[in-house]
């Protein structure tokens, strides 16, 4: 049996009920207020459906667009009160009733277009679609069909008015662009800053650009070439200023799109009362035919959004914005949530406070009885642009306005484009420089300007109706037909050029013509129009031009000098006969500048540093200015050329350059250069010489001195013996400086250079046997007058250098014979003519380098160092054959060898000298007589006077000029002979010599001097002195000479 509960557990259970109770009433009190809450919220928006039911048919049925409705099988299920107006206004008109099919099988209308067909499409495939300027009984539309779920929707809009105005205005502009576009010349509308507001089709073809990327955009300075662009920008400015002054026609450089520079000839005019000016424009470098090319493109945009294609605003009276469709937004840029309200709207649409007021005072005078006024304003969009828009404003009687946008920018742009281009193509026939004319098909004019006129010299009433044969001759008459045929049986634009004319006066002058086709509307031909201009002043100057180059021709081809034309390519475009008389090369061997360098300059280095000269020179060259270079050229038979070029920039880029042979001038300024060098270090070693004689002199004297006194037994007189053969080498030294000095010829005598040649090579044979010696000796070798000892040591010293190239033994060739002048060729110094030996010494030494060969006649150049040569042997060699009149040459390579080729005056005179014998023997004379010895050097007057007493003479001294002959007029009865110095100063010895001979005529003179005998020597000698000896000598020496004269008779 089950337990009871008790009572506090009944109790318990009681409470729990309770609350379970009051739970379920709170529930159900929750779930009474949500069915309150959701009863509440579906009348609510039951109502807003309602209201915006209404709000949209409202909108719908008071749209000033006609507007029709149609169901998924198109048929006509609504219209708006737009087009219930419209059709009972348009004659004819009707309105579809409810369920009537939307467009039959058989509307399409002018375009063929099955709007049936199209209508269904756009329902069942859900796009929408846009038929701009369709027309139909005479009407033009523009039908968008927009669908939704239930169908679709139709706007129409009449625009046959605004499509009339449009293509009569288009046949206006067409008329003057076919005017424009068919002259067969390039033209061009420049503005004040010259820019190209218009171009036609053949400035097109001539820049190579294309109109949109000309027009507004290109500057006309940008066509023009550097060189003329100055003068185009001085002839725009004037032509602003004082326009009588400017040239209306001239010739200029055009470059176009890619750089190519085209010579073109311009006319220009400044249009009546603007800074504008016409300019048409004429390619000269290469005619070609004109070509037309007529673009025309025109983009439409509409876009449907929503169920509408236009921007659509609504707002209540209160400004509150309630509608505003996606169209809005992409037309003003501003969003929903950036516009609240008309007043927000109306301040950034319209940020000009003026035109703000206006547009809201419009907006008041709109009452809800007016039928949608429309109005035309220009907005700024968010992102500052400003666009002109239409805008239908209708006010509805809830006071709800409805704004219907369309935004007409491009629309009014391109009215106004057409007006403007209409506008400019008239203007620029009625100014252009040239002459414009129509003509019926045989030739009759219709219709000319007023250039024509003053090209013709006829009045325009002259003009009309007459044939052009009246103005040229049957051969031009004839050359027009053909051209005007042409283009009748082709329909191609043409030219004729160089038409010579008859004008009113009988004067002749030259005109070219462009001929094109003028065509009715069915294509047949009517007549000619085309562009005729002026060139007599081009013509004539082309014939003077033609003048100047036969003269130019007649002047280049017999020019002392080669002459070139090079373009600006760099090719060759004449070269004249003496270019290819200098170098060889004709205009086919070198047909452009590259293989020039190539071939005239065989060295990379030195054609590399030509190229960089020659372009240096390019790169700053003004037209006119000449730039002379020199430089050294190859010519074709290998030989190579010192040519001094003069290069000149012509105005058209070409360059006209002119070459000078200077070979020989260069070989007789460096041969000039070289004996003025020889000269000056000559005279620096005579004068060496000269006082090295004078201190050997004193120590030669003074070791002869001694030796008389001394024993042969005597320890000191070897040493003594020395010092002598010690001066007697200083002696030979100062022999080569004289001899390089040229002042080393002592006695002069016919000699056979064979039997030097042969004694001398015998001798040197003798000292250096791993040389072989080859003779080539000529046996009627001519004779030679020279110094026997000198010629001698020319020989020794050329030997003793082979030998020295030779350090292992080698061969040496000798070889003689006769040559003339004419032989002796491509030197660089002239040759005296009449005949000469050649001596050719050539050994199988190291050779030389082009550095060494250039000073091996240098005095004291040596490449054996100081302590082993003096470097004056060839130096020597060099004096002493200039000094007989004769030249001598080197050739060298290193490794090659050495060769000296050496030419002397020849002589047939016989009686051989034969080398003179010792003095070793000679006694010494003494004498009794009494000697007058003048000489500034007191060391000389020192040993002088001892030795001359030593010799038994009485002697009396004078130690300058003056002195001696203020001392020989004293005594001259007492003197005997005079021992007379040759260089002292403020008197030298050669005017003492004169005066002393003034006071006694047979005065008996001995020349002594550290000089050779060469020069003043010479001079005084041929005046009567009667000897020479040469310092440093011996007793013996100067008592045979003292003798010698004092028994002279």
């Amino acid at each position: 049996m089950a337990k009871k509960p008790t009572y506090e557990e009944l109790e318990q259970r009681v409470k729990g009920l309770e609350k379970e109770v009051f739970k379920r009433k709170q529930a159900d009190e929750e779930l009474r207020k949500h069915r309150d809450h959701l009863e509440e919220l579906v009348k609510k928006r039951t109502a807003e459906l309602r209201e915006s039911e209404d709000l949209y048919r409202t909108l719908f049925m008071n749209n000033p667009i006609e507007t029709i409705t149609v169901d998924l099988e198109g048929r006509v299920a609504g219209f708006n009160k737009a087009k219930e107006k419209a059709a009972k206004q348009r004659p004819g008109g009707r309105l579809p009733n409810a369920g009537d099919r939307m467009y039959t099988e058989d509307y399409a209308g002018k375009h063929k277009i099955n709007m049936r067909a199209e209508l269904m499409d756009c329902i069942n495939s859900g796009k929408s679609k846009e038929f701009p300027e369709l027309e139909y009984d005479d009407i033009v539309w523009n039908i968008n069909i927009s669908p939704f779920p239930e169908g679709a929707i139709i706007t129409a809009i009449d625009v046959t008015d605004r499509k009339r105005a449009e293509e009569a205005l288009q046949k206006s502009e067409a008329r003057y662009r076919s005017v424009f576009e068919s002259t067969g010349t390039a033209i061009v509308l420049l503005e004040e800053d010259m820019t190209i507001s218009v171009a036609n089709t053949e400035f097109e073809k001539l820049s190579g650009y294309s109109r949109e990327e000309i027009e507004g955009k290109k500057k006309w300075t940008e066509f023009v070439d550097t060189e003329d662009l100055k003068r185009m920008k001085e002839y725009h400015a004037i032509r602003r200023s004082k326009e009588s002054e400017a040239p209306t026609e001239y010739e200029f450089r055009f470059i176009d799109r890619q750089g190519n520079v085209k010579n073109t000839f311009l006319k220009t005019g400044i249009i009546p009362g603007t800074k504008r000016s016409v300019a048409s424009l004429m390619d000269i470098t290469e005619r070609k035919q004109a070509e037309e090319a007529l673009r025309e493109g025109e983009k439409r945009y509409r876009v449907s959004i929503e169920s509408a294609p236009y921007g659509i605003m609504v707002h209540d009276h209160g400004g509150k914005i309630l509608i505003l469709n996606s169209q809005f937004e992409k037309i003003t840029g501003y969003s929903k949530e950036e516009i609240l309200d008309v007043q927000a709207w109306i301040e950034k649409a319209y940020p000009d406070e003026e035109y703000r007021r206006l547009v809201i005072e419009a907006r008041k005078t709109i009452t809800p009885e007016e039928h949608p006024r429309i109005r035309e304003a220009a907005i700024r969009r968010k992102d500052g642009e400003r666009r002109i828009c239409q805008f239908v404003s209708s006010l509805m009687p809830s006071g709800i306005r409805t704004v219907f946008i369309t935004d007409i920018t491009a629309r009014k742009k391109a009215e106004e484009a057409l007006r403007k281009s209409e506008e400019k193509y008239r203007t620029i026939l009625e100014s252009i420089e040239e002459g414009y004319y129509e003509v019926d098909i045989a030739g009759n004019s219709t219709f000319v300007n007023d250039s024509l006129c003053k090209i013709l010299g006829y009045p325009k009433n002259e003009i009309i109706g007459v044939n052009n044969r009246q103005y040229m001759n049957e051969e031009n008459a004839k050359k027009v037909y053909q051209g005007f045929n042409r283009v009748y049986k082709t329909g191609i634009p043409s030219k004729i050029l160089d038409w010579e004319l008859i004008r009113k006066g009988g004067t002749k002058g030259f005109v070219e013509i462009s001929v094109s086709l003028i065509k009715d509307s069915e294509g047949n031909p009517t007549g000619f129009r085309g562009i005729l201009r002026d060139v007599t002043e081009r013509k004539l100057m082309e014939q003077n031009l033609q003048s100047e180059r036969e003269r130019f021709a007649s002047l280049a081809e017999n020019a002392p000098f080669g002459m070139t034309i090079i373009n600006s390519d760099g090719k060759y475009e004449y070269i004249n006969p003496k270019f290819t008389e200098i170098f060889g090369y004709t205009l086919e061997d070198i047909p452009t500048g590259k293989l020039w360098f190539k071939v005239a300059y065989p060295d990379p280095a030195y054609k590399n540093e030509v190229i960089s000269a020659w372009l240096s020179d390019l790169s700053g060259a003004k037209p006119g200015e000449l730039r002379p270079r020199e430089f050294k050229v190859r010519c074709k038979d290998g030989s190579q050329k010192d040519i001094y070029f003069r290069s000149v920039m012509l105005k058209n880029g070409n360059q006209i350059v002119t070459y000078e042979d200077i070979t020989e001038q260069q070989n007789l300024q460096a041969q000039l250069l070289q004996a003025q060098k020889m000269e000056a270090i000559g005279t620096l070693a005579g004068g060496i010489a000269h006082n090295f004689n004078n201190l050997l002199m004193s120590i030669q004297g003074n070791t002869s001195l001694m030796l008389l006194d001394t024993d042969s037994n005597h320890p000191h007189y070897q040493r003594l013996t020395n010092i002598e053969k010690l001066v007697q080498s200083g002696s030979k030294l100062t022999s080569q400086l004289l001899g390089y000095a040229r002042g080393g010829r002592y006695e002069v005598k016919p000699i056979s250079m064979n039997q030097i040649i042969k004694e001398t090579s015998a001798t040197f044979s003798m000292t250096k046997k791993d040389i072989t010696i080859h003779q080539d000796l000529d046996k009627d070798l001519y004779g030679v007058k020279a110094d026997l000892g000198q010629i001698e040591q020319v020989l020794l010293n050329i030997y003793v250098n082979a030998a020295e190239a030779m350090p292992g033994g080698g061969d040496l060739f000798l070889h003689t014979i006769n040559v003339t002048h004419k032989d002796i060729k491509g030197k660089p110094y002239k040759v005296k003519p009449g005949e000469y030996i050649l001596l050719t010494i050539r050994d199988t030494g190291i050779g030389m380098d082009k550095e060494t060969k250039d000073k091996v006649f240098d005095p004291f150049f040596t490449t054996k160092g100081l302590a082993k040569g003096t470097g004056l042997g060839l130096a020597s060699v060099y004096g002493i054959i200039k000094a007989h009149g004769g030249y001598i040459d080197v050739e060298s390579k290193k490794g090659q060898g050495t060769t000296f080729y050496i030419y002397l005056p020849a002589t047939k005179a016989e009686g051989i000298a034969q080398r003179a014998e010792s003095e070793s023997g000679v006694e010494i004379i003494q004498g009794k007589e009494t000697v007058l010895l003048v000489d500034d050097e007191e060391i000389i007057i020192d040993v002088g006077q001892e030795l001359l007493k030593t010799l038994g003479y009485n002697v009396l001294i004078a130690e300058g000029g003056r002195e001696a002959v203020d001392i020989y007029k004293a005594n001259k009865e007492n003197i005997d002979i005079v021992i007379l110095d040759m260089i002292m100063p403020v008197i030298g010895g050669g005017e003492a010599y004169d005066r002393m001979k003034e006071i006694n005529p047979n005065i008996k003179v001995l020349l002594s001097s550290g000089y050779s005998i060469n020069g003043q020597a010479t001079e005084i000698l041929k005046r009567g002195c009667d000897g020479f000896i040469q310092k440093p000598f011996t007793m013996r020496e100067l008592s045979k000479a003292i003798r010698g004269v004092l028994e002279k008779k």
